[in-house]
């Protein structure tokens, strides 16, 4: 990401109008490739002998094991997986999240507080605001 590109998109978050037409031209711009992959997978089936034109990643080397493994099974059927040096790094290497209070070191934490977790009758700050934001679901985060 290059140096105020992340300053572009600040004025978007509170337009919903420009947020809906960007994932629409997103949708737009991403269709072909799906219907590519998809066309080509179909011909896959049908004839033993096609040679594909898409390939699915089937490993990785970024992110975390435990997190690369929800994606695994969220969107790669399980067959994701995880190189082996990225793995050892995980395992040796210090992480670089820090960890607060009780909560368990690992690079993924679920926490279910359905008392703040509801969007639709939060406080100001969080009404209309897109699910990802809830000010205090982070607050009961920090305090717990």
């Amino acid at each position: 990401m290059h140096d105020g590109e992340l300053d572009e998109l600040e004025p978007l978050k509170s337009d919903p109008t420009a947020l809906r037409d960007i994932a629409a031209t997103a949708l737009r711009v991403l269709e072909p490739f799906r219907s590519v992959v998809e066309e080509d997978e179909r011909r896959s089936v049908a004839n033993p002998k096609h040679r594909p034109l898409a390939e699915t990643l089937t490993e990785q080397r970024r992110m975390d094991p435990a997190i690369a493994e929800i994606v695994s099974k969220a969107f790669y059927r399980g067959r994701l997986e995880t190189e082996c040096g990225r793995k050892k790094e995980a395992e040796t290497k210090p992480s670089p999240v820090s960890h607060l209070g009780p909560l368990p070191k690992s690079p993924v934490v679920a926490v279910d507080f359905p008392h703040v977790s509801s969007t639709s009758h939060g406080a100001g700050a969080e009404r209309g605001k897109p699910r990802w934001h809830n000010p205090a679901e982070v607050g009961a985060v920090r305090t717990s």
